[in-house]
């Protein structure tokens, strides 16, 4: 989805068929998130920021002005992110773009002086929350 994404935000023409498009990006409040998020927008797209820096996140929303809703919530806990899609879909009408970008690594490297519990977490947001994310989602996508 992320590839799909880019593509749309970044082909010239293209971007200009999918005004007022909507996407949702999680994990929008810093980093790639938050520069995607820009980039949509500047593309033209509205875009449901999802993260949950909540004060970052109404930063970023206010950064980019009406194109942008701020929707803090974490995305590991599905009754947060069936909400924030939800809100998303009534805000703006549907959903024509997903980018399951929130994740995040461990402090300490390596299995010796890893954390088990660090790794659970990781695989948690990075594998199963782009699961829960993409179902979710894909039912609005698909409209």
């Amino acid at each position: 989805m992320l590839t799909s994404l880019f593509c749309f935000v970044c082909l010239g023409n293209t971007t200009m068929k999918l005004k007022n498009a909507v996407a949702l990006i999680t994990g929008s409040s810093s980093g790639i998130g938050a520069a995607t998020a820009r980039a949509a927008a500047q593309a033209g797209w509205n875009v449901a920021l999802l993260a949950r820096s909540k004060d970052t996140l109404a930063d970023l929303a206010g950064d980019i002005g009406e194109q942008a809703l701020a929707l803090p919530c974490d995305v590991t806990t599905r009754d947060e992110l069936d909400e924030a899609v939800a809100q998303a879909v009534e805000h703006f009408g549907g959903l024509d773009a997903v980018y399951a970008n929130a994740g995040k690594g461990t402090s300490t490297p390596g299995i010796e002086q890893g954390d088990p519990d660090e790794w659970h977490a990781m695989i948690h947001l990075n594998v199963l929350a782009v699961l829960t994310t993409a179902h979710a989602t894909l039912p609005h996508l698909r409209k």
